[in-house]
């Protein structure tokens, strides 16, 4: 087990301790994200603290059964000065200031407290304190810990809500190597809350619009196999979004349909955008997409890693792509997979 950690108690103590919280996350935010603000933010407004939960981004239609209210989406000219003013800091699953988009230079001038709750590798020293295990199934799981720490185990519906939503959510609904025995006796602790797992399934991944649809099926015609089948390489164009009248956030997850095809190992989704082009990355087994995801400045787990690369085409994307497949491809499944 990895561990960054200042200390589990000394965080819960600053959760008693201080008055006001900003809660935050990364860009393009998923329900691991989501779920920890949503659990933090009803356990520290029970504990009678001022929390806002503000993010780069408005929250993603499949998470609307999270109360809406609770999640703002920033403006610097409504939200800097109370950003500024606030005791605490709460970056949650994420460790890079510029992951968390345009709220990340004034949270960087603010002189509050920033205290990063996350599970991904290499940590950048951009916070005051850490609460970081790049071992643990999601940074619902951290949470999870660092809320029993301060209240024991009555989190209330809403917040058991939230952290069961992010655990969840970044297991793959159980199905990932990480969903361990300890992380089951989580779920089991969250479901004596009320939860109905069911409900929270459909919301997240049975409710998206037919433009979504209509996107996946042009990502998928275009799909490409290279490494004798055990390599998939999908994109999603403005072109396409355009086509299908869709919008940034139904890319989420499309990434795993390039994995889930019979003899495939690793899987690349390259998404254009207006200022660059987004790259996710999947994999099976020991195959570390992580090492891949680095040669275009970004990071994430052996089996699951992103990479923004700004200020480019994505058919320059794809070419130094290729170039980078040629040499991963050999060393990971041979010069004959080329």
């Amino acid at each position: 087990m990895t561990v960054l950690v200042s200390s589990i108690q000394e965080i819960a103590r600053i959760l008693r301790e201080k008055h006001s919280f900003l809660l935050t996350t990364h860009v393009n935010p998923d329900g691991d994200g989501l779920g920890c603000e949503y659990g933090l933010y009803h356990v520290l407004r029970r504990l009678g603290k001022e929390v806002r939960v503000i993010n780069a981004a408005d929250l993603p239609e499949n998470y609307a059964f999270l109360d809406g209210d609770v999640f703002e989406t920033y403006d610097g000219s409504a939200h800097d000065s109370w950003i500024v003013s606030a005791d605490v800091v709460m970056i949650l699953d994420t460790n890079e200031m510029e992951r968390i988009g345009d709220l990340g230079t004034v949270v960087q001038e603010s002189e509050a407290l920033k205290v990063i709750v996350d599970h991904h590798l290499h940590p950048s020293a951009v916070a005051d304190l850490y609460f970081i295990d790049d071992q643990a199934s999601s940074t619902g799981e951290l949470v999870f810990s660092l809320l029993q720490e301060l209240i024991g185990l009555n989190f209330g519906y809403e917040a058991a809500l939230g952290l069961y939503t992010a655990i969840m959510t970044d297991t793959g609904s159980f199905r990932f190597p990480r969903s361990t025995p300890r992380v089951h006796r989580i779920v089991a602790d969250l479901l004596e809350h009320g939860i109905n797992p069911a409900h929270v399934y459909e919301a997240v991944y049975e409710s998206y619009p037919l433009r979504r649809a209509r996107l996946l099926g042009l990502m998928l015609r275009d799909i490409t196999a290279v490494a004798g089948g055990r390599v998939t390489i999908t994109t999603v164009t403005r072109a396409m979004f355009e086509e299908a009248g869709a919008v940034q956030e139904d890319v989420d997850d499309m990434v795993n349909y390039g994995l889930a095809i019979r003899g495939v190992e690793m899987t690349i989704l390259l998404v254009e955008t207006g200022k660059g082009v987004r790259m996710s990355f999947r994999s099976r087994g020991d195959v570390p997409v992580n090492e891949l995801a680095v040669k275009f400045g970004g990071g994430g787990h052996c089996n699951a890693a992103g990479a923004f690369v700004s200020d480019t085409s994505l058919v320059d994307v794809r070419v130094r792509l290729e170039k980078e497949l040629e040499d991963f491809i050999s060393t990971r499944f041979g010069p004959e997979s080329r």
